[in-house]
Protein backbone atom coordinates (compact mmCIF):
# COMPACT_ATOMS: atom_id res chain seq x y z
CA UNK A 1 0.00 0.00 0.00
CA UNK A 2 1.20 3.60 -1.20
CA UNK A 3 1.90 6.10 1.37
CA UNK A 4 -1.02 8.36 -0.12
CA UNK A 5 -3.60 5.25 0.64
CA UNK A 6 -1.97 4.65 4.00
CA UNK A 7 -2.84 8.62 4.74
CA UNK A 8 -6.45 8.36 3.35
CA UNK A 9 -7.36 5.03 4.51
CA UNK A 10 -5.90 6.10 8.31
CA UNK A 11 -6.95 9.57 8.54
CA UNK A 12 -8.64 10.03 12.01
CA UNK A 13 -10.37 13.30 11.23
CA UNK A 14 -11.83 11.43 8.43
CA UNK A 15 -12.75 8.56 10.06
CA UNK A 16 -14.51 10.98 13.16
CA UNK A 17 -16.98 12.00 11.07
CA UNK A 18 -17.64 8.77 10.22
CA UNK A 19 -17.83 7.22 13.51
CA UNK A 20 -19.48 10.33 15.54
CA UNK A 21 -21.97 9.44 17.96
CA UNK A 22 -24.74 11.36 16.87
CA UNK A 23 -25.11 8.59 13.39
CA UNK A 24 -26.99 11.47 11.82
CA UNK A 25 -26.87 11.11 8.45
CA UNK A 26 -25.67 13.66 5.46
CA UNK A 27 -27.63 15.06 3.17
CA UNK A 28 -27.14 17.08 0.06
CA UNK A 29 -27.86 20.82 0.17
CA UNK A 30 -26.57 21.76 -2.90
CA UNK A 31 -26.10 19.87 -6.64
CA UNK A 32 -24.93 22.57 -9.95
CA UNK A 33 -23.62 20.78 -13.34
CA UNK A 34 -20.80 18.58 -11.77
CA UNK A 35 -20.46 19.81 -8.26
CA UNK A 36 -22.12 18.86 -5.07
CA UNK A 37 -22.45 19.98 -1.67
CA UNK A 38 -23.38 17.34 1.34
CA UNK A 39 -23.80 18.09 5.16
CA UNK A 40 -23.96 16.65 8.01
CA UNK A 41 -24.32 17.42 11.73
CA UNK A 42 -22.17 16.28 13.88
CA UNK A 43 -22.45 15.33 17.82
CA UNK A 44 -20.87 18.65 19.15
CA UNK A 45 -22.64 21.36 17.48
CA UNK A 46 -19.97 21.51 14.49
CA UNK A 47 -20.73 20.60 10.85
CA UNK A 48 -18.79 18.21 8.39
CA UNK A 49 -19.08 19.79 4.66
CA UNK A 50 -18.32 17.61 1.48
CA UNK A 51 -17.51 19.79 -1.77
CA UNK A 52 -17.72 17.11 -4.76
CA UNK A 53 -16.04 17.44 -8.23
CA UNK A 54 -17.69 14.96 -10.50
CA UNK A 55 -16.34 16.68 -13.54
CA UNK A 56 -13.38 16.56 -15.74
CA UNK A 57 -12.08 19.64 -14.91
CA UNK A 58 -11.64 21.67 -11.66
CA UNK A 59 -14.41 23.22 -10.21
CA UNK A 60 -14.62 25.65 -7.61
CA UNK A 61 -17.44 25.49 -5.06
CA UNK A 62 -18.93 27.30 -2.54
CA UNK A 63 -20.75 26.37 0.29
CA UNK A 64 -22.60 29.73 2.07
CA UNK A 65 -23.31 29.34 5.86
CA UNK A 66 -27.15 30.89 5.28
CA UNK A 67 -27.67 27.38 3.14
CA UNK A 68 -26.83 25.35 6.45
CA UNK A 69 -28.62 27.73 8.86
CA UNK A 70 -25.60 29.23 10.20
CA UNK A 71 -24.57 32.67 10.39
CA UNK A 72 -21.54 34.78 11.50
CA UNK A 73 -18.23 33.43 11.04
CA UNK A 74 -17.38 30.05 11.52
CA UNK A 75 -13.93 28.15 12.09
CA UNK A 76 -13.09 26.10 9.02
CA UNK A 77 -10.90 23.32 9.38
CA UNK A 78 -9.74 21.09 6.04
CA UNK A 79 -9.69 17.14 7.11
CA UNK A 80 -7.66 15.99 4.22
CA UNK A 81 -4.69 18.82 4.96
CA UNK A 82 -5.29 18.45 8.91
CA UNK A 83 -5.34 22.58 8.41
CA UNK A 84 -6.77 25.36 10.35
CA UNK A 85 -8.46 27.56 7.04
CA UNK A 86 -9.18 30.15 10.13
CA UNK A 87 -12.46 31.92 11.01
CA UNK A 88 -14.35 32.80 7.85
CA UNK A 89 -18.14 34.61 7.29
CA UNK A 90 -20.81 33.75 5.40
CA UNK A 91 -19.41 31.69 2.46
CA UNK A 92 -16.24 29.25 2.12
CA UNK A 93 -15.22 28.69 -1.53
CA UNK A 94 -12.41 25.67 -2.95
CA UNK A 95 -11.66 24.63 -6.15
CA UNK A 96 -11.90 20.83 -6.25
CA UNK A 97 -9.50 18.75 -8.57
CA UNK A 98 -11.24 16.48 -10.72
CA UNK A 99 -13.19 13.98 -9.29
CA UNK A 100 -11.92 15.22 -6.22
CA UNK A 101 -13.62 16.27 -3.01
CA UNK A 102 -12.46 18.95 0.05
CA UNK A 103 -14.03 17.97 3.31
CA UNK A 104 -13.98 20.58 6.01
CA UNK A 105 -15.24 20.62 9.85
CA UNK A 106 -17.40 23.87 10.35
CA UNK A 107 -17.46 24.93 14.41
CA UNK A 108 -19.30 28.15 15.45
Amino acid sequence: MSDETKAILMNTEVIAIDQDPAAKPARKISEQDTTVVVTCPLQDHSMAVGLFNRGTQAATVTVRWGGLGLHGSLNVRDLWAHKDLGAISDQFSATVAPHGVVLVRLKP
